[in-house]
């Protein structure tokens, strides 16, 4: 009898040990914020603060890089009471929140791409790329390398709109694959001001640069042909690196109405001056009135050089000269 109350004690004594045991063994546990991994699982220890001396315990697939998933919190507390962790969500928690940590591909490197099988598709055509909508970014791992390939491109070159597939990153089976959509413009080079001309002042070679500029954008009055700018002078100010018009051109003004000017008359190797005031404008080479300040007669003469002009070869202009 003795012996049987002893082993019965043993027992109840042995149980209230295990279950005091079992009960310093329990974790108790807090959530983590702001979660970010790095890896494609999730980890009980990544959402709970105190989880780290269990083993660790997968309890969902973690999202694409850069992306975010939410994990149901009750889900999480269930997962957590199995591994002896006690952790109670509260009532107002709906979602954990846990992204998923990346590097992001460099957007020229994504245009450089997609230039690259533009050409592949329009060798002969100058190019500009413009994207539709927000540029796309593109997320890899981190422990990934940030590159990218165009894996197809659809090019319509009448209407000059792309549809190119994109991996990031590159050579990668398990790559995320992205559409990117756009328009190509043709682009042609057009003369330009390098800098500053006044009005008046005559356009020179060097004052001359080239522009690239999408073809839509250039007008059948803007100067496409150097020899349309140089020689010319500005009517107002134009400035620098723009495109140019024509009615913004005239030739440079060397007589400018109302000026006095030196008419020059040849004859028979005579020369004959007189002195007269200009009537109009006029640049090199251009005729203009002009009257003889003694006899005020008007002749036409041609401009030659600033304030000087050419009244002909006919023979009536000697008398109206020296009038």
């Amino acid at each position: 009898m003795s012996r049987t109350i002893a082993a019965l004690i043993a027992a109840v004594l042995m149980t209230v040990a295990a279950a005091a045991a079992a009960a310093t063994d329990i974790i108790d546990a807090t959530m983590k914020h702001g979660i970010v991994v790095d890896r494609p699982t999730i980890l009980l220890s990544d959402v709970l603060e105190g989880a780290d001396a269990r083993e660790d315990v997968v309890i969902a697939r973690a999202p694409m890089p850069g992306d975010k998933v939410a994990l149901n919190p009750l889900a999480v507390a269930r997962i957590a009471g199995r591994h002896r962790i006690r952790w109670m969500p509260p009532a107002n928690l709906h979602r954990i929140m846990v992204r998923r940590a990346s590097q992001i591909v460099d957007a020229g490197q994504v245009l450089t791409e997609i230039e690259l099988a533009l050409m592949d598709a329009a060798p002969q055509a100058d190019l500009e790329i413009e994207l539709a909508g927000r540029r796309p970014t593109l997320h890899v791992a981190t422990d990934a390398d940030p590159s990218v390939q165009v894996e197809s491109m659809d090019y319509d070159r009448r209407t000059g709109r792309f549809t190119a597939i994109v991996a990031a990153p590159a050579d990668d089976p398990s790559a995320q694959r992205h559409k990117i959509h756009g328009r190509a413009w043709p682009m042609t080079e057009v003369p330009v001001l390098s800098r500053a001309i006044r009005p008046g002042d005559e356009i020179m070679p060097q004052d001359v640069g080239w522009q690239r500029v999408r073809e839509d954008r250039v007008r059948r009055q803007n100067v496409v042909d150097i020899a349309e700018l140089v020689g010319m002078s500005p009517k107002r100010s134009i400035p620098a690196n723009r495109m140019v018009r024509v009615s913004d051109l005239r030739r440079p003004v060397m007589v400018a109405k109302g000026d006095i000017v030196t008419m020059v008359f040849l004859t028979n190797g005579l020369t004959l001056t007189a002195s007269g005031r200009a009537i109009e404008d006029g640049g090199r080479n251009a005729v203009v009135r002009v009257m003889n300040e003694r006899s005020r007669m008007i002749v036409e003469g041609r401009v030659t050089a600033p304030g000087r002009v050419s009244v002909g070869e006919a023979a009536h202009r000697l008398s109206q000269l020296q009038d």
